[in-house]
């Protein structure tokens, strides 16, 4: 008789370890260690040039010449920053007093190894606080940088997308077929008439040359700027930073030469695109949930925030501004829109009376702009002529960008409408491009308040409610054709309607619908508005609410922090995360109850 009836089965089988090891290749510059008193001087020996091929080969030499690129076999193992050398020590020489204790058995021996492993594990947690510390300490001054380093503590590994050319050019094509395809809609349809309008205020002077500017001016210019290096440039941010002094003359030759020109050089009209994703956890497979942000040359960015510069000035001279458009303006943020909104809506709640808000909603607004209708702004609204024009044309037209991911780039492909998202410009000039949606609204007599492209449309229906509908559906009909001239696409998907009032104004108001870019919109309870969550009695319960979930989210996260923090260190998160939730709490509460 059989032990069992069963056989034996034998397989080999190779499985990877959750601690696997990878080995790669990388090519690398030894920034940290160059001479930078001694690039300075070579850079000061070259003759002065105002050409910008000629500024980046210089540049790109004598930093091969100083920081060569070298390759180094890398293994990458799971990050653990605060592991020092001595710490490594300390875990061998308790690996070997544990080999000793199993082989002998004697106490003494256990005893040996339990206090190494005690002070090991001590050793461990305040390295790991000192770790924590160090680069807490660092972004405490910048909420952002704070943010993101307690983030990337939570959670160290992200989903990223694979790096090759195809998928820069399946970016490439989705971005740029996005683009196209609204036009080919919006050009499908015959253009609607549409009454011309004329700017409400005319400059009192014109704006035909730029003003010279000094290697001072330029100095300033760039220690006010973030170091952010593109691909395009010839030598990192933290080169030019070191060596600004020397560098300086090489940038004010090119920006003026620029300035009295009236011509961008080519090699600062090139962008490379990186994909941004539009929010946190979603789906990194799926190209639409990307914005294309564009990463152009330092010293493009440099010579366009000296543009900006005197433009605004003059937009500020004439009072040229749109007076209810907040985004990208010194002196107007969100909060500054959400005050004037709620307040309106407040008064008109506290009359008794009901509003109607709509936010509209634009598909890739800032890529479909048409740069003949931007230059025609420019011109006629802003009293823009000569060498300024000139300058602006040249900047808008032969402009080319490319994708890249990684150590991968996409094909290149030119660029025919819209301006750069990422830019100095580019949120300046779609102000000046929607001007003249404020005129619109206005004629309409309705409330509104833009930020950048969020545009928010209110109107008060007392004491007929009939006629305010009738205003606002032909403001939104007018508005409509507007977009549609001006190849801007309206998303009635997400446009949002809601009606706000006292809770007996909003039992007794009729219920109504509104039709945009062919969809049907019609009232929600809740709409998020530039951050803020709005409900139909203004009470702000639900934000209330969000704020709270949020703070304790904040506040769990703390605590898995805590055990390798400092209790000063803890108290800066509590102050960053927490406190600051509560007193948008308390601030909430105090308008309600002065409201």
């Amino acid at each position: 008789m059989s032990i069992s009836d069963h056989r034996l089965i034998t397989f080999d089988i190779n499985v990877m370890s959750s601690r696997s090891i990878s080995e790669r290749t990388i090519k690398f510059r030894n920034i940290k260690h160059m001479d930078f008193t001694l690039f300075s001087t070579f850079v000061s020996g070259l003759p002065t040039t105002n050409s910008v091929e000629h500024y980046n080969s210089m540049l790109s030499s004598l930093l091969d010449e100083f920081a060569p690129v070298r390759e180094r076999l890398v293994t990458f193992r799971k990050p653990c920053p605060w592991f020092t050398p001595d710490l490594r020590l300390m875990k061998a020489a308790g690996r070997q007093l544990e080999r000793q204790y199993k082989k002998s058995g004697l106490t003494v021996h256990r005893l040996l190894y339990t206090e190494q492993q005690s002070a090991y594990h001590s050793a461990l947690n305040t390295a790991r606080k000192s770790y924590y510390s160090s680069i807490i300490g660092n972004a405490a001054t910048n909420s952002k940088s704070l943010f993101k380093t307690v983030d990337n503590l939570l959670k160290p590994t992200k989903a990223v997308v694979h790096s090759s050319v195809d998928q820069c050019n399946k970016f490439l094509h989705y971005f740029t077929g996005k683009v196209e395809g609204i036009y080919s809609t919006l050009n499908t349809i015959a253009p609607l008439e549409l009454v011309n309008i004329q700017p409400s205020n005319f400059p009192t002077t014109t704006f035909s040359n730029f003003e010279m500017v000094g290697d001072d001016f330029i100095i300033s210019t760039v220690k006010s700027m973030n170091s952010t290096t593109s691909i395009l440039d010839p030598v990192p941010c933290s080169v030019i930073m070191n060596c600004l002094a020397s560098i300086c003359p090489f940038m004010t030759s090119i920006v003026n030469l620029s300035l009295t020109s009236g011509i961008v050089p080519p090699e600062l009209k090139i962008a490379a695109i990186t994909p941004v994703p539009k929010k946190t956890g979603c789906d990194v497979s799926d190209l639409s949930n990307y914005r294309p942000i564009s990463n152009l040359p330092f010293l493009a960015k440099v010579l366009e925030r000296v543009v900006a510069v005197q433009l605004n000035n003059h937009l500020a001279l004439n009072s040229l501004f749109e007076p209810f458009q907040s985004g990208f303006r010194r002196g107007h943020s969100t909060e500054t829109a959400l005050i004037r909104v709620v307040n309106d809506l407040l008064i008109a709640a506290d009359s008794g009376a009901c509003s109607i808000l709509v936010l509209l909603d634009l598909s890739a607004a800032f890529d479909t702009i048409c740069h003949s209708l931007l230059l025609d702004r420019l011109e006629n609204w802003l009293g823009l002529s000569g060498a300024v024009l000139n300058w602006f044309r040249s900047y808008l037209t032969n402009r080319a960008q490319f994708v890249g991911l990684g150590n991968y780039n996409s094909d290149t492909v030119p660029v025919r409408q819209g301006v750069p998202q990422g830019s100095v410009l580019g949120p300046i000039l779609f102000n000046i491009y929607m001007l003249p949606l404020g005129q619109i609204i206005r004629k309409h007599g309705l409330g509104y308040h833009c930020y950048a492209d969020d545009t928010q449309i209110y109107i008060t229906t007392s004491p007929d409610v009939h006629c305010s509908l009738i205003a606002l559906r032909g403001c939104l009909a007018e508005i409509s054709i507007w977009m549609h001239n001006n190849f801007l696409k309206l998303n009635g998907s997400k446009t949002e309607l809601m009606q706000i009032g006292t809770v007996a104004a909003t039992r007794k108001a009729e219920q109504i619908s509104l039709i945009v870019d062919s969809c049907t919109v019609i009232p929600t309870s809740q709409v998020r508005n530039l951050g803020i969550i709005f409900d139909s009695q203004l009470s702000f319960e639900a934000h209330i609410k969000h704020i709270s979930k949020t703070a304790f989210f904040h506040l769990r996260n703390i605590a898995r922090l805590r055990p390798f923090l400092s209790f000063a260190d803890t108290e800066r998160l509590i102050h960053a995360f927490i406190t600051t939730s509560i007193i948008i709490i308390i601030i909430i509460i105090i308008i309600l109850l002065d409201a």
